[in-house]
């Protein structure tokens, strides 16, 4: 006998309508906001924090990215950078979106927070030129 019929469809009801907005979540502007903060402006000590945090604070799209970041910043591989930037947030033509988000993301900091945050991002960058040279 045949596993499956002529004509007979194996999955009569089709794909259940729900499974591809579950799978296709669709980011609202402060979430993406969110995201381009985790990649361009968070130290790497943060991002091994939220990927280790395990609670709501922080959803598997941010400890996805954050993995990826803290992976792309230990091999030291910019191109990676870029190609994932270019994925988040496409080819940038106007960098008004990222001034905009990096000037929201220094409104809620105190001026120490930022000077601390800077020297982090220092010490990162220095170390990302070593590992590429």
């Amino acid at each position: 006998m045949a596993k499956f019929q002529k004509g007979k469809s194996g999955n009569p009801n089709g794909r259940p309508k729900d499974a591809v907005g579950q799978a296709m979540r669709v980011m609202t502007a402060e979430e993406f906001i969110e995201i381009i903060d985790l990649v361009l402006l968070t130290p790497t000590s943060r991002l091994k924090e939220i990927i280790e945090d395990r609670e709501d604070e922080h959803n598997q799209l941010q400890r996805m990215v954050a993995s990826i970041v803290v992976k792309i910043v230990e091999r030291g591989d910019m191109q990676a950078l870029n190609l994932l930037l270019d994925r988040l947030i496409g080819k940038v033509k106007d960098d008004q979106a990222i001034m905009k988000a990096i000037a929201e993301h220094y409104k809620r900091m105190s001026l120490d927070e930022i000077v601390k945050e800077t020297q982090v991002a220092v010490a990162q960058a220095e170390k990302v030129l070593k590992l590429a040279r």
